[in-house]
């Protein structure tokens, strides 16, 4: 996982600043002249952050309009904003003022109760 360095929200949004160590295990074979944080990982980070705020795991129903715009590599500060929404949980990911990645995450309806 990233390191926390600061938590952050407004009401509206909720914000991580993080940064990547140079050990992290996703990083190994990914790539060894220039290791980058996968697209996958980052989307991984953004459902642990929304799950660790929550309390509890999300029933993800679908990933929609992920888009990956530039690279993280060791040592990069940077920020997840996550805004809440109904069964959506919209997530971007800058550095620099640069957007990384960004997408939405989709709960499943709630089950049958009773």
């Amino acid at each position: 996982m990233p390191e926390v360095l600061d938590v952050s929200g407004d009401g509206e949004f909720l914000e991580w600043e993080l940064r990547v160590p140079r050990d992290l295990v996703y990083l190994r074979g990914h790539f060894t002249d220039r290791p980058i944080v996968a697209g996958v990982v980052l989307v991984h980070w953004a459902i642990g952050a929304i799950e660790a705020h929550r309390g509890a795991p999300l029933d993800i129903a679908a990933l929609e309009a992920v888009k990956f715009h530039d690279f993280l590599f060791p040592e990069h500060v940077f920020r997840l904003r996550v805004r809440p929404g109904d069964r959506r949980w919209h997530y971007e990911f800058s550095r620099e003022g640069r957007k990384i990645a960004s997408g939405r995450i989709v709960e499943a309806p709630p089950g049958p109760t009773g």
